[in-house]
């Protein structure tokens, strides 16, 4: 399932929080994880992280502590990202693609 990510910010501790649509099909529960693969740090790597989000908004949401190579990647991208996105004023996030794992089921959609 390919997710558009609505919002990113860096918060002190080098943490990257990440805000996609959810999809309305999409049901989960606390303590779930998706997997996140961003083609711009690697095209075959997949890390996993918790749904930080709760399973009542009509957002996903993940924190992704910068503590690797690919998660560090990932954090200076959004960086930029973000920072081009305050200096100019334009909603233009990269998009993150993931699949989402959820009681057993793979779902892959574009």
């Amino acid at each position: 399932m390919v997710l558009c990510v609505m919002q990113a910010a860096i918060y002190p501790g080098n943490v990257l929080s990440l805000y996609m649509k959810k999809p309305s099909s999409f049901k989960y529960k606390s303590g779930m994880y998706l997997f996140v693969k961003c083609p711009d740090v690697s095209p075959f790597e997949w890390h996993p992280f918790s749904i930080t989000s709760a399973p009542g908004d009509d957002y996903l949401s993940v924190h992704i502590r910068t503590l690797g190579d690919w998660t560090t990647e990932l954090r200076n991208l959004f960086g930029k990202a973000c920072e081009e996105e305050v200096n100019s004023k334009k909603a233009t996030l990269s998009r993150l693609e993931t699949t989402v794992i959820a009681e057993g089921a793979e779902e892959n959609t574009k």
